[in-house]
């Protein structure tokens, strides 16, 4: 079964949401499973005024 707790969806989005240059949040999608699960998804958005470098450095720092 795909479903997690709309919760950690909540969570989630709440903590993309806090991270510092997000602009805003879309999809966030996580899957539950065996190993190996795939990984969250979600979409953000940045400012426009950024190189794609720093936008990857922001999304990147939610990985973790």
């Amino acid at each position: 079964m795909d479903a997690v707790d709309p919760a950690l969806v909540d969570q989630a989005e709440r903590t993309l949401r806090a991270t510092p240059g997000v602009l805003d949040v879309g999809l966030v999608r996580l899957r539950w499973g065996r190993p190996p699960a795939p990984g969250p998804e979600c979409e953000i958005a940045v400012s426009g005024d950024i190189t794609a470098i720093a936008a990857h450095e922001i999304a990147v720092k939610r990985r973790a």
